[in-house]
């Protein structure tokens, strides 16, 4: 496909030439099995042109079953007619037998719960891959939906926006709901697609995520428009703005005066546990959700100088990991544990970073180094596949790079879209992305981070995770190409791979212990990873285990980490016994 992605719709035998819609394909490494031609497409009036995008649809719907209905009388009729005709008849082919719009895989006779295609809307396919994997989060899930309808069968259970869905209408910083709501209700709609597929046979079996995307435009002005765009930053607006909508603070009786970064140094102040607890205690004053709940945990960064060994301590809040990809040396691919390694080591600060020892009086390359205080529940990595340097020209003029600039209007008409100038704005800059395409191999049952803490760790919510999305990427820079995500469903435990509208089962058990299967059987995961979705394999460990500390105390926590005991009842034992 294009490298811009700015095609019209694909119009194939798949696509519905009327509405736009495709039947979402599930395969299972094999070729899309191609659907019956539906009716060609009637003329267009100028009248439906200028309704709403939404209006467009429906009368567009409606027109095609117009049409297939006056096709059936018709040919209904022409029947009859040979029949009764004296002339020779000609034998009429069988009808073609009708095609499962999940494809033709004996073992997939029915629609499966939280796996559905989404609609391009022109470029959206970075809205969509992120999408597909935060919906297969069981702790958001769980807050945001509950049962409407119960069922023995999993299959059959339907879902509604649940009550604990309380939105803060006073916080300056969110958008009185909407964000939320609008994810809530597309979250709903995606668990509760498959109904509609196995009960109605409904022909619709793709969602358009429109209200989604404008909603998220609407707040956010960078997302308004049909350009591609990074699918990092969307993530990262998304899940604050999820966050922001349903913060359980108060903001009407709140000073917005401090700041929310503690900075002490550990010689003349707390030790780091203490000061640990003090900067989470500061941070849940503006910060309490169900994002802060099981996304967000702590790092711990140090500065040392070098000549008189002064160290300064601060604590931070993160919601993701921004990893470096060390490239390899011997190895086609890199380890992800390279690139943890990488982030949690020393390095020392270059002359335009340095850090004023106020023992010394001086500025001194200090020694720098970041490293895990805590990890939340599910753990969200971000691969950093791009890299910026600054080009040789420094004319702004020579970096204009025209490309189409879709609107709503022109993506559902069958006119050609006007061509308008669009600068990219790193080349406007005299700046050039560049792209690391090596291939990246990540854990996909568990990824131990207890190497990489520091703090406390919970015995019953151990730091070890399991893989449920990779949003990927195919291209030359984060704001153009294609975007795709490979999903593990959070019901079934099995993997999908979602492009747009089409999926593609990848046979492959989570029961398997040989991961070199996963990769041999999910071409193209390791060299398109740009965002990893990890969860916490057992039990929950609330604001990253911070919640337990501040009740119970840090030396008891750490107790109870030394006593504590594996699946078959036996203790860790650290040393031997003399």
């Amino acid at each position: 496909m294009s490298t811009n992605d700015t095609r019209k719709p694909n119009n194939s035998k798949q696509r519905n030439p009327t509405t736009g819609h495709v039947k979402a394909n599930i395969k299972k490494d094999v070729p899309i099995v191609k659907q019956q031609r539906k009716p060609s497409r009637p003329q267009q009036t100028s009248e439906v042109k200028k309704k709403s995008f939404v209006e467009t649809i429906a009368a567009k719907k409606n027109v095609t079953k117009e049409s297939v209905s006056s096709q059936s009388v018709t040919s209904e009729n022409q029947e009859k007619d040979t029949n009764t005709s004296s002339a020779p008849t000609t034998p009429v082919p069988a009808p073609t037998p009708k095609v499962s719009p999940w494809g033709n895989i004996k073992s997939m006779n029915q629609a499966v719960p939280g796996i559905v295609g989404l609609e391009n809307l022109g470029n959206s396919c970075y809205l969509n891959c992120i999408i597909q994997c935060l919906a297969q989060l069981t702790c958001l899930n769980r807050f945001m939906l509950a049962r409407e309808q119960n069922d023995v069968d999993v299959n059959k259970i339907k879902y509604k926006i649940s009550q604990k869905f309380a939105i803060n209408t006073s916080n300056p910083l969110g958008s009185s709901g909407r964000v939320a709501h609008a994810y809530a209700k597309l979250l709903c709609t995606i668990w509760n697609q498959h109904l509609a597929i196995n009960n109605d046979n409904s022909q619709e079996t793709t969602i358009f995520p429109h209200a989604m995307k404008t909603t998220i435009g609407t707040f956010c002005s960078q997302f308004h428009n049909l350009q591609q765009h990074d699918a990092q930053e969307f993530a990262s607006f998304l899940i604050d703005g999820i966050h922001e909508d349903l913060n359980r603070i108060n903001f009407s009786k709140l000073s917005m005066n401090n700041s929310t970064t503690v900075y002490i140094d550990t010689i003349s102040a707390l030790d780091d546990p203490s000061m640990a607890i003090k900067q989470w205690q500061h941070h849940l004053q503006r910060n309490d959700s169900i994002i802060t709940d099981h996304f967000q945990g702590m790092h711990r960064t140090t500065l040392s100088c070098p000549h008189c060994s002064k160290r300064s301590t601060k604590f931070d809040v993160y919601s993701s990991l921004s990893l470096p990809l060390v490239q390899p040396t011997e190895q086609e691919y890199i380890e992800l544990t390279s690139c943890l390694n990488h982030f949690v080591r020393k390095e020392q600060l270059d002359d335009s970073n340095t850090w004023y020892c106020s023992q010394c009086k001086r500025n001194v390359n200090a020694m720098k180094q970041v490293q895990l205080w805590s990890c939340p529940d599910v753990l969200v990595i971000h691969l950093k596949r791009f890299t910026f340097e600054q080009m040789a020209s420094s004319s702004n003029a020579d970096y204009g790079v025209a490309s189409p600039n879709y609107t709503l209007g022109n993506f559902m008409s069958e006119e050609s879209p006007q061509q308008e100038s669009y600068t990219d704005p790193y080349m406007a800059m005299g700046i050039r992305q560049h792209k690391i395409e090596t291939p990246i191999r990540f854990p996909i049952q568990s990824l131990n981070m207890e190497p990489y803490l520091t703090g406390p760790i919970d015995p019953q919510a151990p730091p070890s995770y399991k893989l449920m999305g990779v949003a990927q990427h195919t291209g030359s820079a984060a704001d153009n190409g294609h975007y795709t995500a490979t999903i593990r469903n959070c019901k079934n435990q099995k993997f999908y791979h979602m492009n747009d509208v089409d999926i593609t089962a990848i046979e492959y058990s989570s029961t398997e212990e040989n991961e070199e299967l996963f990769w041999r059987r999910s071409v193209g995961v390791d060299e398109g990873a740009y965002l990893l979705f990890y969860q916490r394999t057992k039990g929950e460990s609330k604001w990253g285990g911070m919640e337990k500390i501040i009740k119970l105390g840090y030396q008891k926590v750490k107790q109870m980490e030394k006593e504590a005991v594996d699946d078959d009842g036996f203790k860790q034992v650290k040393s031997k016994r003399r």
